[in-house]
């Protein structure tokens, strides 16, 4: 937004980024803002190693190095699946969505993984979903298995196997 005289200036960019801030603290995040601290404290108490829980936090805020991410930065222009060739690289779709996933969950013994979790938009809805439907020793395992898939997945696409 531009001041009085029409120029865009610092200080009219921290007065608009104030405004912001304030509208958003107004109107919150989300219909249940103490969720996530519940979902959180939950997995930091998990009896995993911390570069799991680290991995699953990044997954949840959609901060991993996917191929779409690299895409969106301008950094690579292909961003299809190298497994599956199908789709848009993204975290769900690496961990959940991919064909290469879904067999691994398949294979899953908890039947909460194959009953109506087809359709998730996103990690972090994927983990809230499980939190309710899992035992803890199921959601850690499943919380492990999410990562191994990963790094299967990081060997793929910067090792080159298949």
């Amino acid at each position: 937004l531009y001041n009085k005289n029409g120029r865009y200036s610092v200080r009219s960019g921290y007065h608009t980024a104030r405004y912001l801030w304030n509208e958003l603290k107004q109107n919150g995040e989300g219909s249940n803002p103490r969720f996530g601290s519940e979902i959180w404290a939950r997995i930091w108490k998990f009896r995993l190693p911390n570069k799991i829980k680290v991995f699953i936090w990044r997954a949840c805020h959609n901060i991993l190095p996917t191929l779409n991410r690299l895409r969106q930065r301008r950094i690579i222009e292909n961003a299809l699946c190298p497994i599956c060739m199908q789709a848009l690289e993204t975290i769900i779709h690496a961990l959940w969505e991919c064909g290469a996933a879904r067999d691994v969950w398949a294979g899953y013994p908890q039947r909460a993984l194959q009953k109506g979790l087809t359709a998730q938009v996103s990690v972090l809805q994927l983990v809230e979903v499980l939190m309710q439907r899992l035992p803890e020793d199921a959601l850690e395992v499943f919380l492990v298995q999410s990562w191994l898939l990963w790094h299967r997945r990081n060997r793929v696409v910067h090792g080159g196997l298949l």
